[in-house]
């Protein structure tokens, strides 16, 4: 089956499930339910059997395995990075705080002059 056949038949798997959720009664949730799921694991076995689908999971797998090859931080690095990300945090809140002040009693100042 050719690539584009087989995406054609991925959004009509999906659409199905959709069409079929919307066909069947409120009262029947459960197989409302199953109806979307059905078109949705239907339509992903298509996909991952396409072309596109060995790539996605080519890449999943390469993730993971670049994942593996980082070195995360320690505990005690976390919360010292976190302190001093706050500590900045901080001092930049009252830095602007004290520019805006400033910047206020400046304007004021000169409206106070010219009236």
């Amino acid at each position: 089956m050719s690539e584009r056949l087989r995406m054609i038949l991925v959004g009509a798997l999906l659409v199905s499930g959709v069409v079929a959720y919307f066909l069947i009664p409120a009262s029947m949730a459960a197989y409302q339910l199953a109806a979307v799921l059905a078109g949705a694991l239907l339509a992903t076995a298509v996909f991952l059997t396409s072309e596109r689908g060995r790539m996605v999971i080519a890449f999943s797998r390469e993730a993971m395995a670049e994942t593996m090859k980082v070195v995360w931080p320690t505990r005690k690095e976390v919360v010292q990075t976190t302190g001093v990300i706050m500590l900045m945090v901080s001092i930049m809140a009252i830095f602007l705080w004290l520019v805006d002040f400033g910047l206020l009693w400046l304007v004021r100042l000169i409206m106070r002059q010219e009236t």
